[in-house]
Order: C-alpha cells, then structure tokens, then sequence
C-alpha cells in the first residue's frame, strides 16, 4: 500500500476522511474525493501531506473551505490547511482542561483505525 499513487474514493458517501491516510499512504499522489457527503474542512494534516498533488472535491457540501479556494487548486487548499491547522492546534491546546476523559477520547481513534484498515482490505 505504500507505493499506491492514486486512491479513488469517489461517490461513496463518505462524510470524513481519516487522519490515518496520511500515515498509511505517504507517496499517495492522488486522491479522489468528489462527490461524496463531507461537511467540514480535511484534516489539517492533509496540508503537510507531501506527496499529494491532485485532490478532488467537487460535488461535497463543505462548509470551510469556499469553492473560491477549491479552484485555486490542490496546492492553495494544502496551504490554508496547513495555516488552519496551526491555529486548531494553538486552540486545542488552550483548551485541554476541557478534553473528555481519557476513556472517551480513546474510543473513537479506534473506530479511525478500523476504518482505515477495512479501506485497505478493499485496496488491495
């Protein structure tokens, strides 16, 4: 999986993508998401993903990232991310007394991870 360039996720329903990829794919080069049911921005780790040249959006309903941006292209979308992404973290970590308990927030990585490796089942 890892010398996989290209990961078609297109028109699947999918209304988040998982940090995970950006771990498990690292010399991905392409990924197609259009058409599918995300809201809300990628993860900000997506913006340092090196690799990535070509991501598709278009036809999701994202509310962060304006269509103005979108059409700029992959490497504007990278670029806001990456600046997003600075300043989720700086607000995370002025927020940590306000974190869940650790038994809460440890369930849901797992449902992450599990997600991710049925995705690799069908990469395969």
């Amino acid at each position: 999986s890892h010398r996989l360039q290209t990961l078609d996720l297109e028109e699947n329903r999918l209304n988040f993508v998982s940090t995970e990829l950006v771990r498990t794919l690292p010399n991905l080069k392409t990924l197609l998401l259009a058409n599918n049911d995300l809201r809300s921005s990628l993860p900000p780790e997506f913006g340092h993903w090196e690799s990535l040249q070509v991501v598709t959006l278009t036809g999701n309903p994202l509310k962060a990232l304006r269509q103005s941006l979108l059409s700029k292209g992959w490497a504007a979308v990278a670029q806001h991310l990456r600046n997003f992404g600075d300043v989720e973290v700086a607000a995370a970590a002025d927020s940590a007394v306000e974190r869940p308990p650790a038994e809460t927030s440890q369930a849901a990585p797992k449902a992450h991870v599990a997600h991710v490796e049925n995705l690799q089942e069908g990469v395969r």
